[in-house]
């Protein structure tokens, strides 16, 4: 694997710490230098077009990690031969003081293509018709799951029924297409036309490929009966926008002008079993919200929900220094999340919550900062979900800066791999706290770095490529617990380790 360049830029005494990352970007299966490539440096606004002869050069890079990205019309990112699913582009790269080697290869490959066709039973489109890419990965919580594609999202087919994807990575995909929303009048399916998504087949798609796939077609759903929801209880305090969940995924927003005081028609369920809420904020405060349990049968139905005023929550978000002082940790984004219903998630700080189970979660948080504490009405939310039930205080407590792991990834024969996927995982009980995970992907030198770790006993992971946070689904791991690398972590440590990959 070609190594990164980093040259130090010899002006005056503020640009010492600045550096200068060269490359080249080739075509991948020819290596034909590509011209008018732009290359960005991300995090960050820096970055440069290849020349006729594929060269690019950023300059005044400051230390630090970064991910190179090329982008080019008509081309993607060629990800290295020995990843199989597609991932997000570019490569990662360590700028550290005095450090000097070799130029970056980047290769791109033209843009895979997915197209086709569908329509209603009557062998028309329809304005509700829409196709959707998807990848079965891992979430941010360690839940398989199909996921949008990266860079994809879906899109309506147009008055012939068309739909076409494009500026995809070679790999796999499946492709969805139909109603698009729990809502509709027509069935979705899935290639190459079940309703079961176990059923559906992927797609595969080459460099430069376009693959047409056959016709598909929607038929109506079986018939669907209005639902009138009529509420008691607490009186509404304001129009707002009130939200309707039902089951763990289906979603619909009725905006003030449409929402009434004493009810809600819901516009049709198709027959099935159902668990529902309904929800509305009068305040960051103040929520209301109601649920039941529908048996949508052969007939119409009505449903009284009983509306109650959600529970308060109240806390702190602080950091703590080595003498013990604590001061507001402004810029944190901090929220309980819900794992049942996906309602609004209630900030640490304050807000309002529906009654149910909830884990924490940090959206922004320092890089070098990790969770010292985390309390939800005294009780520890990062080993286990926290159920609430009344107002409660929470109370966040985080320090900086946490302890550093480097190393380098190493394969079987010893050598040093790019792109690989490494986290740290805690050790039990402590398994549930996602804020103490860790995972990067290792630079273009092999290395890798993990910041803002808390002290405790780990283990270290790394794979060759991974579906996204699959470290944190227990089934997964079940395979590979004791082969992890145990590591017992002090206190603001710097500890230096080799792993091999899976």
């Amino acid at each position: 694997m070609p190594l990164l360049l980093l040259r130090v830029l010899e002006q005056s005494p503020s640009a010492q710490s600045a550096y200068t990352i060269e490359g080249l970007v080739l075509e991948g299966g020819t290596d034909r230098p590509l011209e008018r490539v732009q290359v960005s440096l991300l995090p960050g606004s820096k970055f440069a077009t290849t020349d006729s002869t594929g060269n690019f050069s950023i300059n005044g890079v400051p230390t630090g990690r970064y991910r190179l990205v090329p982008a080019r019309e008509g081309f993607v990112y060629s990800r290295p031969a020995h990843l199989k699913a597609p991932r997000e582009p570019g490569v990662w790269v360590q700028v550290s003081p005095g450090q000097k080697s070799e130029k970056i290869r980047l290769r791109m490959v033209k843009e895979g293509i997915i197209a086709g066709v569908v329509l209603t039973s009557n062998g028309r489109s329809s304005a509700g018709l829409a196709a959707a890419l998807l990848r079965y990965s891992y979430d941010a919580y360690g839940n398989r799951k199909l996921l949008w594609a990266s860079g994809t999202a879906a899109v309506k087919v147009d008055d012939r029924g068309r739909f076409r994807f494009f500026g995809l990575q070679p790999g796999s995909y499946i492709v969805s297409a139909g109603g698009g929303g729990l809502f509709s009048d027509t069935t979705s399916l899935y290639y190459p036309g079940t309703a079961d998504e176990d059923q559906s087949l992927p797609v595969q798609v080459k460099a430069g490929e376009e693959v047409l796939l056959p016709t598909m077609t929607v038929h109506p759903t079986m018939k669907s009966k209005e639902v009138r929801l009529q509420f008691t209880g607490t009186a509404r305090q304001a129009r707002t926008t009130l939200t309707l969940n039902v089951g763990s995924s289906g979603l619909l927003e009725f905006p003030p002008d449409t929402s009434a005081t004493d009810g809600l028609i819901v516009p049709g369920l198709a027959i099935g079993r159902y668990d529902i809420m309904v929800s509305w904020m009068t305040s960051p405060q103040d929520l209301y919200y109601g649920k039941s349990t529908l048996e949508v049968s052969d007939s119409d139905l009505t449903r009284v929900l009983e509306i109650t005023k959600g529970v308060k929550v109240k806390g702190s978000v602080v950091f703590e220094d080595a003498k013990g002082t604590r001061t507001p940790a402004s810029g944190v984004v901090c929220a309980l999340r819900p794992i049942r219903f996906p309602s609004i998630p209630p900030a640490c700080a304050g807000g309002a919550a529906v009654p149910g189970q909830y884990q924490i979660n940090f959206q922004q948080m320092p890089a070098d900062a990790y969770v010292l504490l985390a309390e939800v009405g005294g009780q520890d939310i990062l080993s286990g979900p926290v159920e609430i039930t009344a107002d409660v205080d929470v109370n966040v407590v985080l320090v900086t800066p946490g302890s550093v792991v480097e190393g380098a990834v190493r394969d079987a024969n010893g050598d040093k791999l790019a792109d690989a996927v490494v986290a740290l995982v805690p050790d039990a009980p402590l398994r549930f706290a996602g804020p103490l995970y860790r995972s990067v992907i290792s630079d273009v030198n092999g290395n890798f770095e993990l910041r803002g770790i808390a002290p405790g006993s780990y283990r270290l992971f790394a794979w060759t490529e991974l579906e996204g946070a699959a470290y944190r689904n227990a089934e997964f791991m079940k395979e590979f617990d004791d082969r992890g690398k145990p590591i017992s972590i002090e206190k603001a440590a710097r500890v230096s380790i080799d792993v091999t990959v899976f």
